[in-house]
């Protein structure tokens, strides 16, 4: 019996391991960050290897200043984050849009969807977030908006030029 515990036991610590390096592999190689944050101390837990692609910013950087999520966000848009506050000190699920500025001074726009974690007394402890880079969405729905505007104004033009030549064709 012995035997058989410590057969399950090695079986079972085997696929632990399998399990963590399988997530550790997607954590690692996925194009999103992942991210966790100890709110109590103000601390990056965990932020997955995408932040460099995304933020042009090394983990260790985002380790060192742990503000430096909301340093790289354009001016204009930190108020989408911060009235979300309310939201996430309540234990409420959202995602925000907004731009940010990288390392080399690119514009993108990121979207994040975080997931607050509070204690027993209601105290926010914790978050945890995805962040993902919506730049080349943002620029084709920028390009259809323009197409629709150029179609809408050229259908204007047309109808009035129709009207006019009806007008004067009656007339």
């Amino acid at each position: 019996e012995m035997i058989d515990l410590n057969t399950r036991l090695r079986n079972e610590a085997q696929e632990n391991k399998n399990a963590h390096t399988q997530l550790k592999t997607l954590f690692e190689n996925i194009d999103e960050v992942f991210f966790t944050v100890d709110m109590i101390n103000q601390k990056i837990l965990q932020i997955s290897p995408a932040c460099e692609s995304i933020y042009g910013y090394t983990i260790e950087e985002f380790l060192i200043n742990s503000n430096l999520w909301f340093d790289v966000v354009v001016e204009e848009d930190k108020d989408i984050i911060l009235k979300n506050y309310p939201m996430m000190f309540a234990g409420q699920r959202f995602s925000h849009e907004h731009r940010i500025k990288t390392k080399s001074g690119e514009i993108k726009w990121i979207v994040t969807k975080i997931t607050p974690t509070l204690d027993e007394q209601g105290t926010l402890i914790r978050i945890d977030g995805v962040t993902a880079d919506t730049t080349e969405r943002k620029a084709a729905e920028e390009k259809i908006q323009r197409s629709e505007k150029i179609m809408s104004e050229a259908e204007r033009i047309a109808h009035r030029g129709a009207h006019l030549h009806f007008t004067r064709s009656v007339g």
